[in-house]
C-alpha cells in the first residue's frame, strides 16, 4: 500500500517536493479473522482518514456484511507528525490554496 500512495504522489497531479514517510514498518493493518472469514473470502477495505479511531468502522460493517472479509487500515499510518518530518507531511497533506494551482 505504501508503494502504491507513493506511486501516485510522484506520478499525479501533487506537489513535487520532498515527501517524508517513516520507512519503518508501522502501519496497523487489521483483518476479520476466523472461520466465517475464510482467506479466499471477498474482503472489502477499510480505509480511516483523519484521526477517527478505527475502531468505529468495524462494528458498523460487520452486521451489514456477513461472510466478508473486513482489512482495515488507517490512511496516515506511514506519516510523521513529529521530528524533522514534521513540517514536510503537513505541508504536503493542507490543502492547497489558489496561489499553489
Amino acid at each position: 500500500m505504501r508503494k502504491v500512495l507513493r506511486k501516485v504522489r510522484e506520478e499525479g497531479p501533487v506537489r513535487k517536493d520532498v515527501h517524508a514517510v517513516d520507512d519503518m514498518d508501522t502501519t496497523e493493518t487489521r483483518e476479520t479473522e476466523g472461520p466465517e472469514h475464510p482467506a479466499g473470502a471477498p474482503a472489502l477495505g477499510l480505509v480511516t482518514i483523519g484521526q477517527a479511531p478505527r475502531a468505529d468502522l468495524r462494528p458498523d460493517a460487520e452486521p451489514l456484511l456477513p461472510g466478508v472479509r473486513l482489512v482495515e487500515h488507517g490512511a496516515l499510518d506511514a506519516e510523521r507528525f513529529d521530528g524533522d518530518a514534521e513540517a514536510a507531511t503537513r505541508r504536503l497533506l493542507a490543502p492547497r490554496t489558489a496561489r499553489h494551482r
